[in-house]
């Protein structure tokens, strides 16, 4: 393969102003550097001195660590007795917690069958329609099944009022 003169002149232009721009871009960033270094009064990390002061645990008080380990296993007992007691109270509110859950979410279930159940007997839907009218047909309903309509009543009107309270009490908290 053979270069002509051409060429070479076009290459080594090239990397004569890559190494302009090179050199001009590491000055400015230097003068920046050394602006803000005297902005805020800075110093390069090797401009310091070679033996500063030396750390507290190259010699240490043994006085001073036994007493700062009885404190600490101190708190470490008081921490375990206050988790400990935290830990009852979490457990039956998590116990609470997930008995109301499965409650709501069997009441809406019940719910959505009664509705599903409904819509895909949209024939008999109609004749009972064309026969009694939607709220006649509600109550009817709820007088054939009292026990089912009156747990699945008090389980929803349970949870709108536990809602409407803690709401209360959040804004109250803010």
């Amino acid at each position: 393969m053979e270069f002509s003169k051409e060429d070479i002149d076009a290459v080594l232009n090239l990397l004569a102003w890559a190494g302009a721009v090179s050199g001009v871009l590491w000055l400015v960033t230097s003068l920046v550097g050394a602006a803000h270094r005297r902005t805020y009064n800075l110093t390069h990390a090797d401009s310091g001195r070679a033996h500063g002061p030396t750390p507290d645990f190259l010699s240490p008080d043994a006085a001073k660590r036994r007493a700062a380990l009885a404190r600490g296993q101190a708190f470490d007992d008081a921490l375990s007795v206050r988790d400990a007691v935290a830990a009852q109270a979490g457990a039956a509110e998590q116990a609470s917690w997930w008995a109301r859950t499965a409650a709501l979410s069997t009441a809406v279930l019940t719910l959505l069958t009664a509705i599903v159940g409904t819509i895909t007997k949209v024939d008999a839907i109609d004749a009972g329609i064309q026969r009694v009218g939607s709220v006649e047909r509600f109550l009817d309903i709820v007088n054939r099944h009292k026990a089912g309509a009156a747990v699945a009543f008090a389980i929803i009107g349970t949870h709108l009022v536990v809602f409407v309270k803690s709401q209360k009490k959040t804004a109250a908290g803010k």
